[in-house]
């Protein structure tokens, strides 16, 4: 059973990194938005 657990975290961990990659210009311009945000909260 945590076996089949960890696979599948493992699997889903890598799904997420997969899409991080394919949205990564997209992430940095939220970064972006995120640093202007927090500059403006701070």
């Amino acid at each position: 059973m945590k076996f089949k657990l960890e696979q599948g975290y493992l699997e889903s961990c890598e799904n997420v990194y997969n899409d991080l990659q394919r949205f990564t210009p997209r992430i940095r311009r939220f970064d972006k938005t995120i640093d202007s945000i927090n500059r403006i909260l701070m």
